[in-house]
């Protein structure tokens, strides 16, 4: 089957291509298990302040304090990607904040694939310990 993209898709698919982006995969399904854990631990030491206590952590983090943050969010193998409409040195130390409550690294990049030049990257992951 052909698709038919619009005009703004292919220059997004254009820019995309030209930084290198990967497509992470969206939603809160999959959301790594080491996440899920640190944000669970996070909650009940009264770190992160939640309103609910079901689903997984890129559900629950979404409805803390750091929701700012949390915005076409999903994974990229074993890291945690959100891609918001934000600043990148505004949320930078929002995101830092959060990396250090879970115990673990983030990234902020002004590239990203949701809509690329209004969007940036966010990305959390595990630190490689030897």
């Amino acid at each position: 089957m052909n698709v038919v993209l619009s005009g703004q898709e292919r220059r997004h698919n254009a820019i995309r291509e030209a930084w290198q982006v990967s497509r992470p995969s969206y939603g809160s399904r999959g959301c790594p298990r080491w996440f899920t854990r640190a944000v669970a631990k996070a909650i009940r030491n009264g770190d992160i302040d939640c309103s609910t206590n079901h689903g997984n952590g890129l559900e629950r983090i979404r409805n803390s304090g750091f929701v700012c943050i949390f915005d076409h969010f999903g994974r990229l193998g074993e890291t945690v990607v959100t891609e918001p409409y934000a600043d990148a040195d505004a949320v930078r130390p929002v995101a830092e904040s959060l990396a250090q409550i879970l115990g673990c690294r983030c990234d902020v990049s002004r590239l990203s694939w949701h809509y690329p030049g209004w969007t940036i990257r966010i990305t959390f992951y595990q630190e490689l310990t030897e």
